[in-house]
């Protein structure tokens, strides 16, 4: 038996704390310890907003499909001011790998 989920509907049962628990330091010590060598590989505003979801929707028991219809629906009914917010957050993020991606060149060369 499969269980049929309006999300439209359930967009309001969970909701994420604003301002985000998770900063743009944690997400940039994320990126350098995977070894994320292209600023344009780093999380976009909603990417960073679905990681911080997940963590709440992940207690529902959802499938991956689920959730991602769930985050993506949240998403959109966010007001602008959140969205602003994501998107700055994104927008350190990639500024910051990019600062400290090039120190450890710097710091790499000086080494040698």
């Amino acid at each position: 038996m499969s269980l049929s989920i309006n999300y439209r509907n359930t967009v309001n049962i969970v909701k994420v704390p604003f301002p985000p628990t998770i900063g743009v330091d944690e997400i940039v010590k994320i990126h350098l310890k995977n070894d994320i060598k292209n600023v344009n590989q780093t999380l976009n505003a909603f990417m960073i907003y679905r990681k911080k979801h997940n963590r709440v929707v992940a207690k529902l028991n959802l499938s991956s499909k689920d959730v991602s219809k769930f985050v993506k629906n949240s998403w959109k009914n966010e007001p602008n001011n959140v969205k602003d917010h994501y998107r700055q957050m994104a927008k350190n993020v990639k500024k910051n790998v990019s600062k400290k991606r090039f120190l450890l060149f710097v710091l790499s060369i000086a080494i040698k």
